[in-house]
Protein backbone atom coordinates (compact mmCIF):
# COMPACT_ATOMS: atom_id res chain seq x y z
CA UNK A 1 0.00 0.00 0.00
CA UNK A 2 1.51 2.98 -0.76
CA UNK A 3 1.71 6.36 1.66
CA UNK A 4 -1.09 8.04 -0.54
CA UNK A 5 -3.67 5.23 -0.13
CA UNK A 6 -2.56 4.53 3.76
CA UNK A 7 -3.23 7.83 4.54
CA UNK A 8 -6.35 8.30 3.12
CA UNK A 9 -7.27 4.62 4.17
CA UNK A 10 -6.37 5.73 7.97
CA UNK A 11 -8.81 8.89 7.66
CA UNK A 12 -11.96 7.12 6.50
CA UNK A 13 -11.57 4.67 9.32
CA UNK A 14 -11.73 7.26 11.89
CA UNK A 15 -14.23 8.87 10.20
CA UNK A 16 -16.62 5.29 10.66
CA UNK A 17 -14.91 4.51 14.18
CA UNK A 18 -16.20 7.35 15.11
CA UNK A 19 -8.69 15.48 22.63
CA UNK A 20 -6.14 15.42 23.93
CA UNK A 21 -3.75 12.73 25.52
CA UNK A 22 -0.99 11.50 23.20
CA UNK A 23 0.26 8.82 20.68
CA UNK A 24 2.17 5.51 21.63
CA UNK A 25 4.92 5.05 20.72
CA UNK A 26 6.21 8.61 20.65
CA UNK A 27 4.86 9.94 23.71
CA UNK A 28 4.35 9.78 27.38
CA UNK A 29 0.07 9.38 28.18
CA UNK A 30 0.54 13.75 28.14
CA UNK A 31 3.15 15.00 26.62
CA UNK A 32 5.24 13.95 23.75
CA UNK A 33 8.71 12.86 23.65
CA UNK A 34 11.84 13.82 21.41
CA UNK A 35 11.20 10.36 19.34
CA UNK A 36 9.85 10.13 16.10
CA UNK A 37 8.92 6.74 14.40
CA UNK A 38 11.10 5.39 11.52
CA UNK A 39 10.88 6.14 8.29
CA UNK A 40 7.81 4.43 6.11
CA UNK A 41 6.45 3.16 9.25
CA UNK A 42 2.63 3.47 10.55
CA UNK A 43 1.55 3.86 13.69
CA UNK A 44 -2.65 4.13 14.51
CA UNK A 45 -4.03 4.02 17.86
CA UNK A 46 -7.22 4.49 19.68
CA UNK A 47 -7.06 6.64 23.50
CA UNK A 48 -10.01 6.74 25.72
CA UNK A 49 -10.45 8.28 28.87
CA UNK A 50 -13.71 6.80 29.53
CA UNK A 51 -14.86 8.02 33.18
CA UNK A 52 -14.82 11.75 31.83
CA UNK A 53 -16.95 14.06 29.81
CA UNK A 54 -20.73 13.40 30.06
CA UNK A 55 -20.46 9.75 30.66
CA UNK A 56 -20.84 8.14 26.96
CA UNK A 57 -17.82 5.72 26.59
CA UNK A 58 -16.80 7.55 23.48
CA UNK A 59 -17.31 10.96 24.65
CA UNK A 60 -13.85 11.51 24.78
CA UNK A 61 -12.13 9.33 22.43
CA UNK A 62 -9.70 10.35 19.91
CA UNK A 63 -8.29 7.72 16.72
CA UNK A 64 -5.08 8.74 15.54
CA UNK A 65 -2.73 7.95 12.59
CA UNK A 66 1.03 8.67 12.30
CA UNK A 67 3.28 8.44 9.36
CA UNK A 68 7.48 8.10 9.49
CA UNK A 69 7.46 10.61 6.41
CA UNK A 70 11.50 10.65 5.72
CA UNK A 71 14.29 10.14 9.10
CA UNK A 72 13.24 12.05 11.79
CA UNK A 73 9.90 13.69 10.66
CA UNK A 74 6.83 12.36 11.30
CA UNK A 75 3.13 13.48 11.03
CA UNK A 76 -0.65 12.70 11.23
CA UNK A 77 -3.80 13.50 11.63
CA UNK A 78 -6.24 13.44 14.97
CA UNK A 79 -9.77 12.87 15.74
CA UNK A 80 -12.21 13.38 18.28
CA UNK A 81 -15.19 12.26 18.89
CA UNK A 82 -17.15 14.98 21.01
CA UNK A 83 -20.36 16.93 19.60
CA UNK A 84 -18.62 18.65 17.29
CA UNK A 85 -16.22 15.59 15.53
CA UNK A 86 -12.83 17.79 15.25
CA UNK A 87 -9.54 17.00 13.32
CA UNK A 88 -6.65 18.11 13.30
CA UNK A 89 -2.66 17.47 12.06
CA UNK A 90 0.62 17.25 13.69
CA UNK A 91 3.93 17.03 12.80
CA UNK A 92 7.29 16.55 14.83
CA UNK A 93 11.09 17.20 13.42
CA UNK A 94 14.23 15.92 15.24
CA UNK A 95 16.14 19.18 15.44
CA UNK A 96 19.20 17.54 17.53
CA UNK A 97 20.32 14.44 17.74
CA UNK A 98 23.13 13.14 20.05
CA UNK A 99 24.60 9.58 21.62
CA UNK A 100 22.89 10.79 24.77
CA UNK A 101 19.68 13.19 24.25
CA UNK A 102 17.70 14.05 20.96
CA UNK A 103 15.98 17.31 20.80
CA UNK A 104 12.72 17.71 18.82
CA UNK A 105 10.16 20.57 17.44
CA UNK A 106 6.76 20.23 17.01
CA UNK A 107 3.30 21.66 15.86
CA UNK A 108 -0.60 20.08 16.81
CA UNK A 109 -3.68 21.26 16.48
CA UNK A 110 -3.13 22.45 12.65
CA UNK A 111 -7.04 22.13 12.45
CA UNK A 112 -9.41 21.26 9.59
CA UNK A 113 -12.04 23.38 10.37
CA UNK A 114 -10.54 25.55 13.11
CA UNK A 115 -6.95 26.39 13.89
CA UNK A 116 -5.50 26.55 17.46
CA UNK A 117 -1.87 25.73 16.96
CA UNK A 118 0.28 24.22 19.97
CA UNK A 119 3.35 24.00 18.74
CA UNK A 120 6.20 22.97 21.51
CA UNK A 121 9.49 21.91 22.18
CA UNK A 122 11.29 18.49 23.84
CA UNK A 123 14.43 17.06 25.03
CA UNK A 124 14.95 13.50 25.60
CA UNK A 125 17.62 11.37 26.79
CA UNK A 126 19.00 8.79 25.22
CA UNK A 127 19.65 6.08 28.26
CA UNK A 128 18.67 3.03 29.64
CA UNK A 129 17.09 1.66 31.88
CA UNK A 130 15.90 5.49 33.01
CA UNK A 131 15.24 8.22 30.60
CA UNK A 132 14.26 11.54 31.08
CA UNK A 133 12.15 14.08 28.86
CA UNK A 134 12.27 18.08 29.21
CA UNK A 135 9.73 20.59 27.32
CA UNK A 136 7.89 23.28 26.44
CA UNK A 137 4.74 23.95 24.61
CA UNK A 138 2.08 27.05 23.91
CA UNK A 139 -1.12 26.54 24.31
CA UNK A 140 -4.57 29.03 24.59
CA UNK A 141 -2.12 31.96 25.44
CA UNK A 142 0.18 29.96 27.97
CA UNK A 143 3.63 28.41 28.15
CA UNK A 144 3.83 25.50 30.06
CA UNK A 145 6.90 22.84 31.29
CA UNK A 146 6.51 19.66 30.57
CA UNK A 147 8.37 16.98 32.41
CA UNK A 148 8.29 13.05 32.22
CA UNK A 149 10.36 10.12 33.08
CA UNK A 150 10.36 6.45 31.48
CA UNK A 151 11.98 2.86 33.50
CA UNK A 152 12.20 0.24 31.36
CA UNK A 153 11.77 -2.81 33.18
CA UNK A 154 11.43 -5.48 30.27
CA UNK A 155 11.89 -5.45 26.38
CA UNK A 156 7.96 -5.12 26.69
CA UNK A 157 7.19 -3.43 29.95
CA UNK A 158 8.10 0.40 30.51
CA UNK A 159 6.28 2.40 33.29
CA UNK A 160 5.90 6.03 32.88
CA UNK A 161 5.17 9.42 34.64
CA UNK A 162 4.83 12.64 33.45
CA UNK A 163 3.82 16.33 34.48
CA UNK A 164 2.42 19.23 32.71
CA UNK A 165 2.30 22.89 34.89
CA UNK A 166 -0.16 25.72 34.16
CA UNK A 167 -3.97 25.98 34.77
CA UNK A 168 -5.03 23.37 33.49
CA UNK A 169 -1.90 21.23 34.15
CA UNK A 170 -1.83 17.35 35.42
CA UNK A 171 0.22 15.17 36.42
CA UNK A 172 0.12 11.21 35.20
CA UNK A 173 1.40 7.58 35.80
CA UNK A 174 1.14 4.44 34.16
CA UNK A 175 2.76 2.24 31.80
CA UNK A 176 3.33 0.85 28.30
CA UNK A 177 2.93 -2.98 27.09
CA UNK A 178 4.44 -4.11 23.93
CA UNK A 179 2.88 -7.64 22.35
CA UNK A 180 2.17 -9.66 19.44
CA UNK A 181 4.54 -10.84 16.39
CA UNK A 182 7.01 -8.02 16.08
CA UNK A 183 5.93 -6.37 18.96
CA UNK A 184 3.71 -5.09 16.59
CA UNK A 185 0.37 -4.35 19.27
CA UNK A 186 0.90 -1.40 22.25
CA UNK A 187 -1.13 -0.70 25.10
CA UNK A 188 -0.54 2.67 27.00
CA UNK A 189 -2.90 2.73 30.49
CA UNK A 190 -2.65 4.83 33.07
CA UNK A 191 -4.20 7.69 36.04
CA UNK A 192 -4.21 11.28 34.97
CA UNK A 193 -5.07 13.56 38.01
CA UNK A 194 -6.07 17.41 36.76
CA UNK A 195 -5.09 20.39 38.86
CA UNK A 196 -7.93 22.23 37.37
CA UNK A 197 -10.58 20.18 38.88
CA UNK A 198 -8.53 17.93 41.38
CA UNK A 199 -10.13 14.81 39.46
CA UNK A 200 -8.72 11.78 38.13
CA UNK A 201 -9.55 10.44 34.70
CA UNK A 202 -8.64 6.39 33.84
CA UNK A 203 -6.38 7.17 30.60
CA UNK A 204 -6.01 3.73 27.56
CA UNK A 205 -4.43 3.49 24.25
CA UNK A 206 -4.45 0.38 22.09
CA UNK A 207 -2.32 1.09 18.87
CA UNK A 208 -0.67 -1.09 16.04
CA UNK A 209 2.11 -0.23 13.91
CA UNK A 210 2.76 -1.25 9.98
CA UNK A 211 5.25 -0.95 7.17
CA UNK A 212 4.48 1.03 3.97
Amino acid sequence: MGFRSAFITTILLSGVLCWRAWSSPCALIQIPTADVIDKNQCYLDTAITPNSGDGDFLSDCVFESCFGVKDGLECGFDFVTNSVGEGAFFFKQHIRKHSKWTAAFGVNGIGVQDISLNPYIVFSSNTKPFRTHLGMDYIEDECRIMLGAERVVSDRFTLLADWISGSDGAWSAGFNYTFGRDDAFGLMAGVIKSRSDGDSYLYINIGRSFQF
